[in-house]
């Protein structure tokens, strides 16, 4: 059963699209700190990217969470429309624009390694092979990996979420002390269903943060406070960054920190929006714009590095001298980026259409 649409996954769904977009815009802010792309702690970069897999979470929890006639088939065929037309679509266009730009195509790539495009995994293992990569990074496979594991965790779910959601937890604890896996933790399974189950487990509790106006306040204040703090007062710095536990390069009580501070500032983000709910409702012009958005944040995630590296930085190769140039180009590419998302997500109905 289809449930009810949630505003406030529309909500943080919008609002972390436009921070990736943001976040990979291809220039640095001209000061001391780049806002557009870190804080005095760091990266803010992977709280929007961890705050989709938890959206992920709740949202299919919520769906099948309570359907006792499960059918992995048509889980499987459903998740398959939502996810690879859309893919292919766009995957066709930038591969296309890309080398009809460099004038040549990279056969130094071996020809069959373009089933790891078929299959939306190109981004993910590029690591380690090589591939025809062009959009979806390692986001898109590690979203592939959490469809397919999708009815194991179901089944874990239902028979107890709370040890579930303990035991995710314990083992993501356990990797960010130590990670002797040649691969960013971001991309970890592991971590992927840590945050994916959380999404569904704040949902499930979320009357403790937002089940009166005054936990509601208390909510927004706290994790609002905490977000403020991450950006204004250096305390998390010195720590290692987190790109440091790929291959168990840096383990120990100093990463485990920094990951546990990323998760803090995940949550605290995540926990912020949510409650924003009410306000955005009360105009409809607002929600409205944000349901509009939130429907092609994954178009918006396909399309935008094409934007920003094949356009944007192509025909704007220099240095930006000034901030005010550097406002006029981001927004250039938010335009760009919601163009392209419009004209995807039609073909992309299209074609689903016919599939169905």
């Amino acid at each position: 059963m289809k449930p009810t649409r949630i505003l406030y996954i529309d909500i943080l769904r919008a609002i972390s699209a436009i921070l990736i977009v943001i976040y990979h815009f291809p220039y640095s802010w001209n000061a001391s700190t780049d806002w557009l792309h870190g804080t005095v702690n760091g990266s803010w970069g992977m709280a929007p990217v961890f705050a989709f897999f938890m959206l992920s979470g709740v949202s299919l929890m919520l769906r099948y969470g309570t359907d006792d006639s499960f059918s992995i088939k048509t889980f499987y065929r459903k998740r398959f429309l939502s996810l690879f037309p859309l893919f292919w679509i766009t995957y066709l266009f930038a591969f296309m624009l890309q080398h009809w730009i460099a004038g040549t195509i990279n056969f130094a790539v071996p020809w069959y390694s373009i089933v790891w495009t078929v299959i939306g995994m190109d981004g993910w293992v590029s690591k380690w092979v090589p591939t025809y990569y062009v959009v979806g990074e390692w986001f898109f496979g590690s979203i592939v990996i959490l469809y397919l594991l999708f009815p194991l965790l179901l089944h874990c779910w239902k028979k107890n979420k709370n040890l579930t959601m303990l035991v995710s937890t314990l083992m993501a604890a356990v990797l960010y002390w130590y990670q002797p896996i040649p691969m960013e933790i971001k991309q970890n399974p592991v971590i992927n269903v840590f945050f994916f189950l959380a999404g569904a487990w704040i949902h499930e509790y979320r009357m403790a943060f937002v089940g009166t106006k005054l936990r509601r306040t208390i909510t927004i204040g706290l994790s609002g406070i905490f977000l403020l703090i991450t950006i204004a007062i250096p305390f998390a710095r010195a720590l290692p960054t987190m790109e440091l536990s790929f291959n168990a390069q840096v383990s120990g009580f100093g990463i485990f920190l920094r990951h546990s501070y990323n998760t803090a500032q995940t949550f605290a983000y995540y926990l912020f929006f949510l409650c924003l709910e009410p306000l955005i409702r009360q105009s409809q012009f607002l929600t409205d714009l944000t349901v509009e958005i939130s429907k092609k944040s994954f178009a918006m995630f396909l399309t935008h590095h094409v934007i920003e590296l094949l356009i944007i930085l192509r025909h704007f190769p220099a240095p930006q001298t000034s901030n005010r140039n550097l406002v006029i180009l981001l927004i250039m590419t938010s335009i760009f980026t919601w163009i392209a998302s419009e004209a995807v997500s039609r073909l992309d109905a299209k074609v689903r259409a016919y599939l169905r």
